[in-house]
């Protein structure tokens, strides 16, 4: 009996050490830390590059958006957004913040990966006003969203991102990047 409660307690502790490592954690967000040149779970970093929307008919470019992604314990979330460019664009805000990020969905031979932002499934839904013209949009969340360098074998790498988003309410049409928003950080995900 004493032999079969020590084989037991042993196979506890390898469990419980098993279960605590690092290969077996939950799936998380990362972000690189240069400085002391590791991966943490939280952090925060940017993404930054053109977008434009058509509010009531109106193109609105912006040749600078700004996201900022907070994580925190490994989950991502669209924190604040800042646009500059002209003049529609200094008078735009972002609203119902934070936006969630899902987990991404890795795409096939690829270090990139699709995934979504701000729709009630993570977090609060995308709502931005607007000042010329004077329109609010929200319900909205990202369609099609695509980070590249995600992949967790792939190395300390900066990072671009791409969306298109739609909107439930609101005048709001062809909201997107217009190019590559590129990462102040490499920002991964640890499946």
């Amino acid at each position: 009996m004493i032999k079969f409660k020590t084989a037991l307690l042993a196979a506890v502790l390898t469990t419980s050490a098993i279960a605590a490592s690092p290969a077996f954690a939950a799936a998380h967000w990362e972000v690189y830390d240069s400085a002391t040149s590791t991966w943490s779970q939280n952090g925060t970093l940017t993404f930054t590059g053109p977008t434009t929307a058509t509010v009531a008919f109106v193109p609105v470019p912006c040749s600078s958006a700004t996201f900022t992604v907070t994580l925190t314990a490994g989950v991502a979330k669209v924190s604040g957004a800042t646009f500059a460019g002209s003049t529609a664009c200094a008078g735009i805000v972002a609203q119902n913040l934070s936006w969630g990020v899902s987990p991404p969905s890795l795409i096939t031979g690829s270090s990139s990966a699709n995934l979504t932002i701000g729709t009630a499934s993570y977090l609060n839904t995308i709502q931005v006003q607007f000042s010329q013209p004077a329109a609010t949009c929200s319900g909205g969340g990202t369609t099609s969203a695509t980070v590249t360098n995600v992949n967790p074998n792939t190395g300390p790498a900066a990072n671009n991102l791409t969306f298109a988003a739609t909107f439930g309410t609101g005048p709001c049409t062809n909201v997107k990047s217009t190019g590559p928003l590129v990462s102040s950080k490499p920002f991964r995900y640890q499946p």
